[in-house]
């Protein structure tokens, strides 16, 4: 998934739990942390294209086959965030990564590393070979956006995202 699809779904999952969940109501300060948090887990793609430039190689970022994209780095650090903050807090900080790195799986040839530090096999969930070739950047996206089940899940979180902070934002349009 793309950055879009990662911010609308954190900001969706923000919304559901506070609503929902903490029956609280949601804020901007909320929809901030959550964009955060949603984004949180491709820090590592900036650390491996920076490795990428230093090398002077191109191709594929597969920040994906690294331990901070893993179910297991999430969970230790929810956890020990429980000791200090609230528990919502940790909850929302769980849901929002882990589902980061549930969209990371679906549809895509790489997927994530589910099972590290047990097993560093990556599991994608409903596999498509979009980098196949060596696809990457430019190329690589409009691979990826001719399979209309893409264009359908990333157009509905960014818009679901859009419409969640729009409705929170400006709630005089409720």
């Amino acid at each position: 998934m793309t950055s879009g699809a990662h911010l609308g779904a954190g900001i969706i999952s923000a919304y559901i739990l506070e609503s929902f969940v903490f029956n609280r109501p949601v804020t901007p300060a909320t929809l901030s942390l959550a964009i955060g948090l949603s984004m949180l887990p491709d820090l590592d793609a900036l650390w491996v294209r920076a490795r990428q430039q230093r090398r002077g190689t191109h191709g594929h970022n597969n920040h994906h086959t690294l331990p901070s994209h893993t179910p297991i780095f999430y969970l230790v650090i929810a956890l020990a965030a429980a000791i200090g903050l609230s528990w919502q807090a940790s909850v929302l900080f769980t849901v929002i990564t882990l589902g980061h790195l549930v969209l990371d799986s679906w549809a895509t040839d790489d997927g994530i590393m589910w099972l590290y530090p047990f097993r560093r096999k990556q599991y994608a969930l409903l596999a498509r070979p979009i980098h196949k070739g060596g696809l990457y950047g430019k190329a690589f996206y409009k691979q990826y956006y001719q399979h209309w089940h893409f264009v359908v899940a990333e157009s509905a979180l960014l818009v679901g995202g859009l419409i969640v902070t729009g409705l929170t934002v400006m709630p005089c349009f409720v």
